[in-house]
């Protein structure tokens, strides 16, 4: 339900007018939800392993928000020179290069 929302939402909020239209419409709700359960069911078939999605899932997800986006908020709310900064920096570049490295690491 949250995904079809926020589809929907999106259309509501476009500039074109044939757009914003297509969410009152219940074809478009029945579009979206036949959409989402295709794409989880051809996700579901592929024969992948749970474990390898979650992997990847946290090996990205979890470097992003322990590392890069707390560099990207802190660097951007204190643009002046200081030490602070610059130890983000070090933490934002370290999760740059730890990311691959634990997506690499699921594979192997």
């Amino acid at each position: 339900k949250p995904m079809r929302d926020s589809a929907l939402s999106l259309m509501a909020q476009s500039d074109k007018e044939w757009v914003r239209a297509l969410p009152q419409q219940h074809s478009t709700y029945i579009a979206i939800t036949v959409a989402v359960l295709s794409c989880s069911w051809g996700i579901a078939m592929t024969g992948l392993d749970l474990g390898v999605v979650l992997g990847l899932l946290g090996a990205t997800a979890s470097t992003i928000i322990a590392f890069i986006t707390p560099t990207f908020v802190y660097v951007s709310t204190h643009p002046e020179p200081h030490a602070k900064r610059t130890l983000a920096i070090a933490v934002g570049a370290t999760g740059t290069i730890l990311m691959p490295l634990c997506v690499a690491a699921v594979f192997l």
